[in-house]
């Protein structure tokens, strides 16, 4: 956006709102540099308009008559691309103005009309997305305008072809100036064209799946009294709870029992809560309504036996609704479950055992044993602001049998019930096959050094990333060893505002070409597992043999020395690690991927200080290992990680003894070979998510394809 500033006929200055100036669009100005009158241009008359199809879109062109060209800005908002002719007016044939509704596919309308006396406002509003105005082409007879509801360009005319740059043009001196008027001389090779701030798209936030919700219905408890009276007017005022308690029981016909918490307990606290007064003005309600709100609002506990009801602080277990439910759990662990049910109020006791250490007797008698005491510790959730649903609910486990038992009211029960059916949900898996292929680069008659880009014009050694079709493609390229750059030189590419889009036939020649060297044998399948991986747990693929890398020698002062060696072994070949972080409600696997393959480079020989002396040979391992992080992969789709190159060259001279160390001459009986290799390791992972719920066929049947083939053995 840029803000300029007009003069207008009395010499003040007016700022002009913010606008885009059109690459296309070359601006002339009245200006007379050095004087603050204002020479005023010739009117620009618009006396037609013509609307025509194009391939693109359409082409709108405004029949003019003026000896100069006018101003235009343009500026897009929405959905709406507004042009503003200054220095205009519009002489239509039909009216002051011009209107057309869907002039073309993606276009929704298009207007003309007076903004004032000296200016014109073109507005074209699109469908669903912002329209995309040019020039074509402007002469003095007509301007010419390219609008298209695509972000393809339109092609441009070759009157212009300097778009942005800007023309001054002098307005005709005055014989007799009003204030001295220097001279003025302006080098337009010297003007340079303000830059057009690229129009960044908005801040797009990352998308958000479908989350799983159930609800469990959390009302308290509620004492049924079985009666259908009603209380027609009840008003109370500073009466004490039990009072009430009793009137209402009275009211339905029922015993009323209460125990005063001085024979429970000396807890001042409880006697508070018995002894408090409440005041009510209730009418026309349900009397069984009314005893459960007291209760409520007074926190005390009540139960009904028969005809009689108990209330009290805190009942004895006697006098209590007790349930006992035990759950023996599927998948999760008794203790994670008493530990979530306790940050909701429940109390729970675990069994532990303390060891103690006890030394027993004098010496030399003396001996030392372990003790170990069973202790039990009670875990519950501290009261707050927050609320505890199932205070006064005990929970013990037992953790042989991850069985879980629950004690407390009917409804307490049935409310930790359905918290335990949803933390005993299972766990997802997920069958990961893992393809890794070595595959022998001398023998690609490929441009570039890399299998898989070089055929493809992405350069040599580049680091991408590509998805498209259900398959991502990481390259992670290679670095030259020994590369020294100059300092100071600018690292990464330059800016850009468009990426070339991927070859649509990228993905099926990659893998075709892969095939190819398998079955040509320039390439070879390493590894083809597949691996059901539980989330939250890592599965390994170890394919190796040892081979010494190391040898330490140590020696022990003495008469004579002690020598010890030790050795070190490694493991060389091929070596994979899946790790399955999370596998979300929405088919979308995080996973991690790190192989490894390493082999033999060569073999050093160590002398070891020994009597006699005595040679050992040690291997020199190669290592390529790739530590992909973690990956969102959809179920299904294919990961393909690439660029893991190892290049060496090996020479071997073989030469006759004495005569191949003449001078000159030895190079007669000596031979040289050199051995280039250059492979690259590349790594498919496909992840798909196993439905193993009750409506698949998951079990320990046989499916019928494959009890026929066992069959058929």
């Amino acid at each position: 956006m840029v803000t300029d500033y007009l003069n207008d006929s009395s010499g003040e200055t007016c700022p002009v709102k913010p606008f885009t100036i059109l690459p296309s669009i070359v601006l002339t100005g009245a200006f007379f540099l050095g004087s603050s009158q204002l020479v005023r241009a010739e009117q620009t008359i618009i006396s037609g308009v013509e609307i025509s199809s194009e391939p693109t879109g359409l082409r709108l062109t405004l029949t003019t008559t003026s000896n100069r060209q006018s101003q235009l800005f343009a500026i897009t908002k929405d959905l709406t691309w507004q042009v503003d002719i200054t220095n205009a007016r519009l002489q239509l044939p039909q009216g002051d103005q011009f209107s057309r509704e869907k002039p073309t596919a993606g276009i929704a309308s298009l207007t003309i009309v007076p903004i004032n006396s000296n200016s014109v406002r073109l507005t074209v509003i699109g469908d669903k997305r912002p329209p995309n105005g040019q020039i074509f082409q402007r002469t003095t007879e007509g301007i010419s305008f390219n609008i298209s509801n695509s972000r393809q360009p339109f092609p441009t005319s070759n009157t212009l072809q300097n778009r942005r740059g800007l023309e001054f043009v002098q307005p005709p001196t005055q014989s007799t100036p009003l204030v001295p008027n220097p001279k003025v001389s302006i080098d337009p090779q010297s003007l340079k064209p303000s830059p057009i701030p690229l129009q960044l798209s908005r801040a797009v936030p990352p998308p958000v799946g479908d989350i799983s919700i159930s609800t469990i219905d959390s009302s308290p408890f509620l004492i049924n009294l079985n009666t259908e009276e009603r209380v027609p007017r009840l008003v109370v005022r500073d009466a004490p709870a039990r009072e009430v308690l009793a009137v209402l029981a009275r009211a339905a016909g029922l015993n009323f029992l209460y125990l005063d918490s001085s024979t429970e307990s000396p807890d001042p606290a409880n006697a508070t809560t018995l002894a408090q007064t409440i005041s009510l003005d209730i009418e026309n309600e349900p009397v069984q309504n009314v005893f459960n709100y007291v209760l409520r609002i007074t926190n005390l506990e009540a139960n009904r036996v028969g005809r009689t009801i108990f209330v009290g602080k805190r009942l004895p277990d006697a006098a209590r609704n007790i349930l006992t439910r035990s759950f023996r759990l599927n998948q999760v662990a008794a203790e994670q479950a008493s530990a979530f049910l306790s940050t909701q109020g429940a109390e729970t006791q675990i069994s532990t055992t303390r060891v103690r250490v006890e030394t027993i007797g004098t010496p030399p008698n003396q001996r030392v044993e372990e003790i170990r005491e069973p202790t039990i510790i009670t875990l519950r959730g501290e009261p707050g602001v927050g609320a505890l649903n199932l205070r006064g609910l005990s929970v013990s486990v037992d953790s042989r049998l991850n069985v879980i038992t629950l004690v407390g009211n009917p409804r307490q029960v049935e409310l930790a019930t359905s918290m335990l059916v949803q933390l005993d949900a299972r766990k997802r898996q997920v069958a990961v096959n893992v393809k890794v292929i070595d595959v022998n680069l001398i023998n690609q008659k490929i441009q570039g050094s890399s299998f898989s880009f070089g055929s493809f014009g992405f350069g040599v050694d580049d680091s991408r990333i590509i998805q498209t079709g259900g398959v991502g493609i990481i390259n992670f390229g290679a670095v030259p060893a020994q590369s020294s750059l100059p300092s100071g030189t600018p690292l990464g590419t330059a800016p850009t505002t468009a990426i070339a889009p991927v070859p649509f036939n990228f993905i099926p020649n990659f893998l075709l070409q892969l095939q190819s060297t398998i079955v040509s044998g320039s390439g070879k399948i390493l590894t083809d597992p597949i691996l059901i991986v539980q989330e939250g747990q890592k599965a390994s693929i170890s394919l190796t043999e040892e081979v010494i890398s190391e040898v330490t020698s140590t020696v022990s002062p003495g008469t004579p020395p002690t020598i010890t060696v030790s050795v070190k072994k490694d493991n060389a070949g091929l070596t994979l690690d899946v790790i399955v972080n999370r596998i979300d409600d929405n088919g979308f696997v995080t996973l991690q991927v790190n192989p490894e393959v390493s082999g033999i480079s060569g073999t050093s020989t160590i002398a070891i200080p020994s009597s006699p002396p005595t040679t050992q040979q040690v291997a020199l391992l190669q290592k390529r290992q790739v530590n992909s992080g973690l990956i969102r992969l959809k179920d299904g789709q294919t990961l393909v990680l690439s660029g893991i190159i190892r290049d060496s060259d090996r020479s071997t001279v073989q030469k006759i003894p004495f005569l191949g160390d003449i001078p000159l001459l030895g190079a007669l009986f000596r031979r040289t070979e050199t051995n280039r290799t250059r492979n690259e390791v590349i790594v498919l992972v496909t992840p798909r998510i196993l439905d193993d719920s009750d409506s698949s066929n998951y079990g320990y049947q046989l499916s019928p394809d494959a009890q026929e083939l066992l069959n058929k053995k």
